[in-house]
């Protein structure tokens, strides 16, 4: 029943079993079936690599379907096209008649078109005086009607893989930022050895992933940062809840009501120390204004023979008053203790780049509030600083050489900052 659509290629070309199948395949077609020919043209670019096409390939298909006259492909309808190769390569861009041919032959092996060859190898089709095509010499293009479906669920899986892979990556940059602000809090809070071995976990995964990872590749790293992110979630809870508990082991109402009271005879205690170091420090930055007629300064005062191993720092409403920008980077949009200051200074650590490594080498030489007071003023000044990292690093060298002082860059906030362009 098979045997009017089976034909032979012109000249010495053989005819395979496989060319025979996809003949006989090709007109096992359900009654009615028809499909929008450039729809299946748009799935089977996107399917490309799964039917192992290539760009110039699907551009000579684009050619082909042109010369179809009507914009689907129906079930008994004449789909066979018969143009000539100089009207090919005028449709599909200027296509040496070589390169037609060759893809061509791609389509055919692919199993998306069908050759008719006429007795002489030319192209052409018999019409009747109405006008009707009855007998036709080209390419059927009945192969794409057929496997509709099959180029349909190709398109569509591909679809569902891109997007896998986009939800992915998205969640993948998701956990690298939310394990940094993780690490950056347990550094504030936490004693290194309780989070140094989750951030070198953390660094073996991002050095072991590749850039050119496949879907599972990426699945495996995230499902480890995920793991990383939830110890670290799990250790900053647990130590807070530890910090808020009583230390009595009975654990009743009235022995943590008289433990609250001895904290806060404690807290009252260091406050009122507080209070009298920075009455100090402002008697002593009162003085410097009077004697020198400019803006006030910050400094400790060392008795002749003492070892400064790292600089006083600055009462917080001092600093909050030289560098008003980090207010807004606190909790809730405010910074009423040091902790709230600190918290504010590491988010904008991360925003500037700095890394975790520098700025912990920054705490070992000057101490963690000045290192922060330092990120303080980058923010005050961020417009007037082209490499804050950089910046950073050489006021941490001029620490080290004794030739920098905080005191000096939050008296220098008041100033013009024309000097820090040149970094």
């Amino acid at each position: 029943m098979f045997i009017s659509h089976v034909t032979t290629p012109v000249g010495r070309g053989p005819m395979s079993l496989a060319q025979i199948s996809r003949q006989v395949s090709a007109h096992e077609l359900t009654k009615g079936s028809k499909v929008d020919k450039w729809a299946i043209y748009r799935a089977l670019c996107e399917a490309k690599k799964v039917f192992e096409l290539s760009d110039r390939t699907l551009a000579l298909l684009n050619a082909l379907l042109s010369f179809h006259p009507k914009p689907e492909l129906i079930e008994g309808d004449q789909l066979i096209v018969f143009p000539s190769n100089q009207q090919l390569s005028s449709r599909a861009h200027g296509m040496a008649e070589q390169t037609i041919r060759r893809h061509i032959a791609a389509l055919v092996n692919a199993g998306f078109i069908l050759r008719y060859d006429s007795p002489n190898g030319k192209r052409y089709a018999r019409k009747e005086r109405n006008g009707k095509v009855f007998q036709a010499f080209g390419f059927s293009l009945v192969p794409l009607l057929a496997r509709q479906h099959e180029i349909l669920d190709a398109a569509d899986k591909v679809r569902a893989d891109k997007l896998r892979l986009q939800s992915l990556k998205d969640n993948l940059t998701l956990a690298k930022r939310d394990i940094l602000k993780l690490l950056d809090t347990a550094a504030i809070s936490e004693p290194l050895e309780n989070h140094a071995p989750l951030k070198n976990a953390f660094e073996v995964v991002i050095a072991n992933a590749s850039r050119t990872a496949n879907a599972n590749d990426i699945a495996q790293t995230l499902a480890e940062l995920v793991e990383i992110k939830n110890s670290l979630v799990k250790l900053l809870i647990r130590n807070n809840k530890t910090e808020i508990m009583s230390a009595n082991p009975y654990q009743n109402e009235r022995h943590q009501e008289s433990h609250e009271s001895e904290s806060l005879k404690e807290e009252r205690a260091k406050s009122l120390r507080l209070q009298n170091r920075q009455h100090t420090l402002q008697e002593n930055a009162n003085t410097s204004h009077r004697s020198s007629n400019s803006k006030p300064t910050y400094t400790k005062q060392f008795s002749p023979g003492q070892k400064q191993t790292q600089p006083e720092a600055a009462p917080l409403d001092v600093i909050l008053r030289h560098c008003p920008e980090i207010v807004a980077y606190g909790p809730s949009g405010n910074i009423a203790s040091w902790n709230d200051f600190l918290s504010a200074c590491s988010v904008v650590r991360s925003m500037i780049g700095l890394p975790l490594s520098t700025f912990e080498q920054a705490c070992n030489v000057m101490g963690r509030v000045n290192a922060a007071t330092i990120i303080a003023c980058i923010l005050q000044r961020f417009d007037k600083i082209d490499v804050p990292q950089a910046y950073f690093q050489h006021l941490l060298r001029k620490t080290g050489e004794g030739k920098f002082s905080v005191t000096d860059l939050l008296n220098s906030t008041l100033h013009d900052g024309s000097r820090e362009r040149q970094l």
